[in-house]
């Protein structure tokens, strides 16, 4: 006799803590999350770049990198993805990276996020 009520009790104590599963998620408005930040450094170690900027391959438009004291700093906002990264400084060796972004795992009604890569880059003077 147990038995017969215990079923549908357990049934129906799974479907309440289940139910805001089945609740739509809202629409969210989510800004592009932060792909890379690049950390660039000139020669003799540690020489500010005041000129640095980078683009994304193929297309990309050049972006102007943020001044800092002791190294300048790039930002780069996107999806996860591979991106192919070119960094160029007056008076600097031109740079290319590949670097791979990975999606950070999802969260229900949140917005995707990316496991952020961070990297420094020496950047040797040009002869």
């Amino acid at each position: 006799m147990r038995s017969r009520y215990l079923l549908p009790l357990v049934a129906f104590a799974l479907a309440c803590t289940h139910a805001e599963a089945l609740e739509p998620c809202p629409a969210l408005a989510c800004a592009l999350p932060l792909a890379l930040e690049i950390t660039l450094t000139g020669s003799p170690a540690g020489t500010p770049l005041t000129t640095a900027s980078y683009r994304v391959l193929p297309d990309g438009s050049p972006m102007a990198c943020s001044q800092g004291s002791a190294a300048n700093t790039c930002v780069v906002f996107g999806s996860p993805g591979t991106y192919q990264i070119e960094i160029s400084a007056t008076n600097y060796t031109t740079v290319q990276r590949t670097i791979v972004v990975a999606a950070k795992p999802a969260v229900r009604c949140a917005c995707q996020s990316d496991d952020t890569q961070f990297l420094t880059i020496a950047m040797s003077q040009t002869s």
